[in-house]
């Protein structure tokens, strides 16, 4: 596990914990994107630089990273309706289940950007 992935995991332990083996329910969205999300993430900044470009207000240059990362993109509105499902079956849903909130299709950010 990643280091980052092992810090998610370590809060769910810790909730494990505080809930004393309550009715813990675990949701991991993957990456999502949607209406007016801050631009500092990929698919925002890159739609922020661009409407800035074609406005004239900056030089035609996309400040970008590693284009050649894969990741999900899940539409914000569809990760909120997993929630709400979640949510509305939670009492016919064991403790302890993880769900991964996820399209299962990894696209590059330079896909994104094109």
């Amino acid at each position: 596990m990643s280091h980052y992935s092992r810090s998610k995991w370590i809060g769910e332990q810790i909730l494990q914990d505080i809930l004393g083996g309550g009715h813990l329910i675990v949701l991991r969205p993957f990456n999502h994107t949607g209406p007016e999300q801050d631009e500092r993430f990929v698919a925002p900044s890159f739609a922020c630089q661009i409407a800035r470009i074609e406005r004239g207000l900056v030089p035609p240059r996309l400040s970008v990273g590693d284009l050649s990362a894969r990741r999900e993109f899940l539409d914000v509105r569809n990760v909120v309706r997993a929630y709400a499902g979640v949510i509305d079956a939670s009492e016919r849903i064991a403790g302890g289940t993880v769900f991964n909130i996820a399209s299962g299709e990894s696209r590059t950010i330079e896909d994104v950007l094109a």
